[in-house]
């Protein structure tokens, strides 16, 4: 018995292939090939902000700018759009508030 060079399980003498990893054992006339590395990808439900709290941050910007804050680091798509969002939701408070004062 031999072993996969690869992952170490037990395999037949004259296996050409381990049936744990899918690894090729190489021959003397048959080049290395090397298993292609694992590729993996951003889940874009972290970067996604809650349109609840999107709604919530029009009407009360603070809770747009702490969000902002909070979540900067670890969905940094999300943050811009509560920090935007709160943003534009102060200058329209603000611009309400110069209109009715007229």
């Amino acid at each position: 018995m031999k072993y996969c060079t690869n992952c170490g399980k037990e395999m037949d003498d004259d296996a050409v292939m381990c049936l744990n990893c899918c690894y090729v054992v190489p021959t003397d006339d048959a080049p290395v090939k090397t298993p292609a590395p694992e590729v993996t990808f951003q889940k874009e439900e972290e970067e996604t902000a809650s349109k609840g709290l999107l709604v919530l941050s029009i009407f009360l910007p603070i809770v747009g700018l702490i969000l902002a804050i909070i979540k900067r680091k670890e969905a940094p798509k999300a943050a811009k759009k509560y920090l935007t969002t709160a943003l534009t939701a102060w200058l329209a408070w603000i611009l309400i508030y110069v209109i009715s004062t007229l």
